[in-house]
């Protein structure tokens, strides 16, 4: 469909009009690319790369650096803790998988939230991971520091304090450089490419799965069945109860987070297709599994009230008699560490340079290097980020600040999931940072491709099954009034709105039940919580009404929306097990970010900069009534 020329005689907007469009054009989308596949990055990573980066990036931190925070949280009930985290992560895995096929382009859940939801979301979702991603390889770096200074008696600890305190609170008790200058030789290597890191990580994780397989055999040697139950001294199992159970899983989602990285590194894989999805399930599921195992070993050792919040495994060695072991764990913690770090620190810099060649930052973090292909620019810039909060910042802080950052993540994924199942897939040339197709070059892209092509298969099943995000009955001349009023929304709307009332009835109810349970038997409550209930059950069930997108070739996740509502419904649940001064750090970040896009990335925009410069006022009128990505219209 040719557009009509824009009037620009038109009267100006009033000031209500002109917020009503500053408003909306903050949710203007990107459509998904036509080249799918193409890139500028170099694609050199098998499926046991991608394997063995996952591998690298979850196993080794959520026991070595997460399991001392999360065990005064949960008790002996740290063992459930890690379950129900793995299952949170492994079916968020599952939703990476599907939008990691469909969208494989450097920025993961950036990409999703941007396409599926809009420019807003999609900045404040990158922006998060961002922060979350470089709090990951600090923690990770802080931990290592830690755990070397505590074999030889914590002496630059010590002297730290003593000779150059900070104030604590927000920040640490003192600067720890030697974590710094970790995270700076972490990015050198980084910087040097992704396959040498591969490589490197390969090695590291190899050696770390021999530390955990020590730490399971020392747990049926020294192991006592009596401090996993508890005593009743102790408060037995659950000594803080079922929500202390959660409020550790909610610490330990940081101990999955790695698997992100397969969709973030998607446009760097050989075979993205069926590789992305296998690695995702492979590594979440099995480090599950692993990670049970080993916290079962080790709550076995010792009570769980003897076991510090830092430097865990080195204590609990001592303690038990094995002093010679707390050598041998140092070891496993610096090469999980690289690892780590490695992975996570590969990952900062191409989420900045996603957003940036989405012109939401600054242009100079597109700078790719000639020699690795990296954008060694933004891999310089995530590495000083990273030195900072590895100085600063104590690891409990930094694990905190890490789940919260990856449940908010995993929580866009899941709603951007839904939301694209049913929604017209707007299609564009946009892929890697291109330019839109003019009109032209669009019709020659459909007269190349083949009949039997995803892209025409797509249309001619449309025809039979109808619009996704419509109502699954076929339109009638005599149908019923209310159906034809749900016909005159634009497609994909009224999906989007039950979908927005479930979740957040959702978590009403859940907020009911973690806060207020203890007046479960009082009559506002049962109110409540029964019309919570409701209106969100409803709503998830009304969605089976319309019709579902379920025709693209790539990887699809089963049971939608049943599936992702489960993954929103238990992601929403460890969310508001937080603690208040982790939301606090979280808060300043996104502030930070705020002030950035609306000082410059809501200007700069791609999205933006496609609009013709006549009359803005026009244009954004136009706009409002003509989502931008649809390969139909032409300016």
């Amino acid at each position: 469909m040719k557009l009509k020329p824009l009037n620009l005689d038109s009267p100006k907007m009033s000031p209500g009009e002109e917020i009503i469009s500053f408003l909306r054009n903050m949710f203007r989308k990107k459509g998904f690319p036509s080249k799918t596949f193409s890139s500028e990055l170099r694609r050199c990573l098998s499926f046991a790369d991608l394997l063995f980066l996952s591998y690298g990036a979850i196993v080794g931190g959520g026991i070595y650096f997460a399991m001392g925070p999360a065990l005064h949280l949960a008790g002996p009930s740290v063992i459930l803790s890690y379950v129900f985290a793995g299952t949170a992560s492994t079916l968020s895995g599952l939703c990476y998988s599907e939008l990691g096929t469909r969208i494989p382009v450097a920025g993961s859940s950036y990409q999703y939230a941007y396409t599926a939801i809009g420019e807003l979301i999609g900045f404040l979702v990158g922006w998060n991971i961002v922060i979350g991603h470089a709090v990951g390889a600090a923690a990770g770096a802080k931990g290592c520091s830690q755990y070397i200074d505590a074999m030889f008696g914590n002496p630059i600890k010590k002297y730290m304090q003593v000779h150059l305190p900070m104030s604590g609170g927000l920040v640490a008790t003192y600067p720890d450089f030697v974590a710094g200058g970790i995270m700076a030789v972490i990015t050198v290597f980084v910087a040097f490419g992704i396959k040498t890191s591969t490589i490197i990580n390969i090695i590291m994780t190899t050696g770390n799965a021999l530390i955990f397989g020590f730490v399971m055999v020392s747990g049926i040697i020294l192991g006592k069945t009596e401090n996993i139950a508890g005593s009743e001294s102790s408060g037995g199992f659950f000594p803080h109860g079922f929500t202390g159970c959660l409020a550790g899983a909610a610490t330990l989602i940081s101990a999955f987070e790695g698997y992100e990285i397969l969709a973030t590194v998607s446009e760097e894989a050989m075979n993205p297709l069926r590789d992305i999805p296998l690695s995702i399930v492979a590594s979440v599921g099995s480090v599950t599994v692993l990670y049970a195992f080993v916290s079962i070993a080790l709550v076995s050792l010792l009570p769980w009230y003897e076991i510090p919040v830092t430097s865990t495994f080195t204590v609990i060695y001592a303690k038990v008699g094995w002093t010679w072991a707390k050598y041998v764990i140092t070891v496993g913690v610096v090469a999980t560490t690289v690892g780590c770090c490695i992975s996570l620190s590969t990952s900062v810099p191409r989420y900045l340079y996603a957003m940036a060649r989405d012109g939401l930052l600054m242009p100079f973090l597109l700078k790719i290097s000639e020699r690795t292909g990296v954008p060694i620019t933004a891999t310089v810039m995530g590495g000083m980020l990273g030195v900072l909060l590895a100085v600063i910042l104590t690891t409990e802080d930094l694990i905190n600040l890490l789940s919260v950052g990856q449940l908010l993540a995993c929580l866009s994924v899941a709603f951007a999931l839904i939301k694209l199942r049913y929604s017209p897939v707007k299609v564009t040339a946009e892929s890697s940072g291109s330019t839109p197709f003019t009109s032209s070059e669009r019709h020659e892209e459909e007269a190349s491709q083949e009949p039997s092509s995803p892209t025409s298969q797509t249309s001619l099943l449309e025809k039979k099954t109808g619009t996704p995000g419509t109502p699954k009955c076929q339109p009638a001349e005599n149908e019923h009034r209310f159906i034809g009023w749900i016909r005159s929304f634009e497609p994909g709307s009224i999906p989007t709105a039950l979908l927005l009332f479930c979740i957040v009835f959702t978590a009403g109810a859940l907020a009911l039940f973690i806060f207020g349970f203890k007046w479960v038997e009082s009559w506002w409550f049962i109110t409540l919580a029964v019309v919570f209930v409701t209106i969100a059950l409803a709503s998830l069930l009304l969605l089976y009404a319309f019709v579902r997108d379920d025709n693209f070739p790539t990887f699809k996740l089963p049971l939608v929306p049943l599936l992702p509502y489960i993954t929103t419904l238990i992601n929403l649940a460890l969310l508001l097990s937080i603690q208040k001064d982790t939301w606090i750090r979280l808060s300043i970040w996104m502030g930070i970010g705020l002030i950035i896009y609306f000082s410059y990335g809501y200007r700069h925009s791609k999205l933006h900069k496609c609009l013709p410069k006549n009359d803005i006022h026009d244009v954004t009128r136009y706009i409002n009534n003509h989502p931008i990505g649809d390969t139909n219209t032409e300016l």
